[in-house]
């Protein structure tokens, strides 16, 4: 994998309501297969685009390794290359 981390990014999800108004519940799927489901600030979600911003740290020809900000810290994952929106 090749360091490119890239700011402003957008990665395809599903955006539903969070526990409190100032929040959504993030959910995707990782390169395995996974889905992964977290909670991330209002600011940081598209509900028209359905995206939640992420920083690339790695990527290859067909994955990338992205950081999405959650509530109480930050989610890592490996996900498909599809999902991802350069700004």
């Amino acid at each position: 994998m090749v360091n490119a981390p890239e700011m402003n990014t957008r990665m395809l999800a599903s955006i539903k309501p969070g526990l409190f108004p100032s929040e959504r519940t993030v959910q995707f799927r990782n390169a395995d297969g996974e889905e992964i489901a977290i909670f991330v600030s209002l600011g940081q979600v598209d509900e028209v685009d359905n995206t939640v911003r992420v920083t690339i740290l790695e990527q290859n020809q067909h994955h990338v390794l992205v950081q999405v900000p959650a509530h109480g810290g930050s989610t890592v994952a490996k996900v498909s290359k599809e999902g991802i929106r350069l700004s």
